[in-house]
């Protein structure tokens, strides 16, 4: 039984230990992503209004 808590202490550091070193690059470079897609959805919704702005101005323009 002493070996069995042991083996599952030693299992716990390991993964505290890997997810100490592996996981700041994954949210690194996840929020690294969400950035990008942030904005580009704001430039092309930004675009977008652009767009309809000058087809409203040349319709009212006519």
């Amino acid at each position: 039984m002493t070996t069995f808590v042991i083996n599952l202490a030693a299992i716990a550091v390991d993964v505290v230990i890997m997810s100490w070193l592996l996981l700041p690059p994954v949210f690194r470079r996840a929020a690294q992503l969400f950035r990008r897609v942030r904005r580009d959805l704001r430039r092309w919704n930004h675009e977008r209004r652009q767009r309809r702005d000058e087809s409203q101005t040349m319709r009212s323009t006519r």
